[in-house]
């Protein structure tokens, strides 16, 4: 679609031969998995795929990212088979794997760059753990983070922080490089599936909006971090990066979902 032109359709791309599940784009590169385990990587100009769909993943994909700026014909999958792959559309074939990642399914991958210039993958399995990759070692875990009681359904990086939410509407933070868990216990109620999480920058932190078919759609903004986490004479990283931008941190945070997969229909301002 042509949004400058109202929403007209422009084209189809036509490349997989089962239900699309994911689709990432980075600058002229956008990329697609279905549930079949195939990925496809598209040129755009001509509608057409790049090269032959990529038997990708055994079962569905059910993950993908892009690869960073650094990487512009590059991108990154996981799936059913707990497997992480990085793509290199050139070849049409992985330049790294991390097989077995995670017992079940990755549910969420995040390519990341720490406020550092370091980039590192996170990624979220079925198995409530968090992993940390290092794409300079060929994906070797840097380290490994848990919190969760239940299926790990969304993820969102910003800054040195991985936020990810819950089955049971808990989220959780950590410190990406370190694994270390962030003291932000947040938890919605009613234990609606934590499904959704956006942020334009790390500071902003809101979640909910009100109850739907056993979900919470209710939104309230909460502080997360203060600016001296710790008390250590010697701050970290991570303390010296929120130090530097103010004296609280905040971070939008949206939870729930209406069964018949549409947003609230009439959102109600809330004073809180």
């Amino acid at each position: 679609w042509d949004l400058t032109r109202g929403g007209a359709g422009v084209g189809v791309l036509r490349g997989h031969t089962a239900p699309v599940m994911h689709l990432v784009w980075q600058g002229d590169l956008l990329s697609s998995g279905d549930r079949s385990g195939h990925v496809v990587a598209w040129d755009l100009a001509r509608g057409k795929p790049l090269q032959a769909p990529i038997a990708a993943h055994r079962g569905h994909v059910t993950a993908m990212d892009a690869a960073g700026s650094a990487n512009p014909q590059s991108f990154v999958s996981g799936g059913h088979d707990g497997s992480v792959r990085l793509w290199d559309v050139r070849t049409n074939k992985a330049a790294m794997e991390a097989r077995g990642l995670h017992t079940g399914a990755v549910n969420e991958l995040s390519w990341h760059a720490l406020p550092s210039g370091a980039d590192l993958l996170v990624t979220a399995g079925a198995d409530s753990q968090l992993r940390v990759l290092e794409p300079r070692k060929g994906l070797a875990i840097l380290n490994t983070a848990g919190g969760h009681r239940d299926f790990i359904y969304s993820l969102h990086t910003a800054g040195p922080f991985a936020f990810s939410g819950g089955g049971n509407g808990m989220l959780v933070v950590h410190e990406i490089q370190t694994g270390r868990r962030m003291p932000l216990p947040v938890r919605t109620r009613g234990k609606p599936r934590s499904r959704a999480m956006h942020s334009r920058d790390a500071f902003r932190f809101n979640c909910g909006g009100r109850r739907w078919r056993g979900d919470d759609l209710r939104v309230r903004i909460r502080r997360t971090f203060p600016a001296q986490i710790s008390h250590q004479s010697q701050p970290s990283a991570t303390e010296s990066w929120l130090q530097q931008r103010g004296a609280s941190a905040f971070f939008v945070f949206v939870v729930g979902c209406r069964s018949d997969k549409q947003l609230c229909p009439q959102p109600r301002r809330d004073s809180t």
